[in-house]
């Protein structure tokens, strides 16, 4: 496998949960980062093999580099988390 998307670093190991319906991930020792859970385990490894951190802020599709860089997936999901909440409405 390739070294972790989030960190750098090559910690990336197979996960099982059994019994369940999606039993397969790869999960990152070193930071958490965590592929999608999926049926087959070659599919778990494909999907990390296959990650990287956003190259654009996909809400306005401007690059990175010209708002700031976000440093980890972390970062852009928790900023994804908070732009997707309820919205306040001034009266």
């Amino acid at each position: 496998m390739k070294l972790s998307p989030n960190c750098g670093k090559k910690e990336g190991k197979l996960a099982v949960r059994k019994p369940a319906r999606f039993p397969y991930a790869v999960i990152c020792g070193a930071c958490g980062f965590t592929t999608d859970w999926v049926r087959l385990p070659g599919v778990a490894e494909k999907l990390w093999n296959e990650a990287r951190l956003p190259t654009y802020d996909l809400r306005i599709n401007m690059p990175l580099h010209a708002k700031g860089a976000w440093k980890s997936w972390g970062d852009w999901l928790g900023t994804r988390r908070k732009s997707a909440g309820a919205t306040q409405v001034n009266h």
